[in-house]
């Protein structure tokens, strides 16, 4: 079986963005390993996006096993500001 133009494309791009994560030691990602997958990444509103997001309210891998800590991330990121 042989895969779609799309699929590769989004292993491709899962892979450079997982590595690019692993690598920011601002996220304090390295504890997920040098390709973050199954990995969850909470910002708050006001975060942007320039070299690394900012404002991070929760983070866990693997994503269905930190299901607190993410519903804790979430609810800290809808608290009226």
């Amino acid at each position: 079986m042989h895969p779609t133009r799309r699929q590769s494309s989004c292993t491709w791009t899962s892979t450079v963005l997982g590595q690019w994560l692993g690598q920011r030691d601002e996220l304090n990602a390295g504890r997920f390993g040098p390709i973050v997958w199954d990995t969850f990444f909470v910002f708050g509103r006001v975060s942007e996006w320039r070299a690394t997001p900012s404002v991070l309210l929760g983070s866990g891998t693997p994503a269905a096993g930190e299901a607190s800590k993410l519903e804790s991330g979430v609810a800290k990121a809808l608290e009226p500001a």
